[in-house]
């Protein structure tokens, strides 16, 4: 199976992939780390191999195994799309500040509008 087509369970902390069983084959990034290709299911004795390039996972020493390895993937973007991204990710936060501001005038006028009353 390729790793691509393998999910990332950050409270597994390995990759899974659904067994016919109904549990999930598993192999973590340590044993990616080892050169390990064999992932287990472990409510029954099936088994996968794991399709990957084991230079993806060579031990680096910066490495920080708490983040997700998917997230990896978005240092290797091309500037002009982390750019895109940034700037499209700016301009929601721009629109939730404004839909929270407007929202808090239209409680404001209402809250006058029944004092008034």
């Amino acid at each position: 199976v390729p790793i691509e087509d393998m999910t990332w369970n950050a409270e597994l902390k390995a990759y899974t992939y659904e067994c016919p069983c109904g549990d999930l084959f598993q192999i973590t990034l340590e044993d990616l780390k080892k050169g390990e290709d064999r992932g287990d299911c472990p409510s029954c004795s099936l088994y996968i191999t794991v399709l990957y390039d084991p230079e993806d996972f060579a031990d680096d020493e910066d490495d920080d195994d708490d983040l997700d390895p998917q997230l990896d993937s978005i240092e290797k973007l091309p500037t002009e799309i982390v750019d895109a991204l940034d700037k499209r990710c700016l301009s929601l936060q721009r629109a939730s500040l404004t839909d929270d501001t407007a929202a808090d005038a239209v409680s404001a006028s209402a809250e006058t509008t029944s004092a008034d009353a």
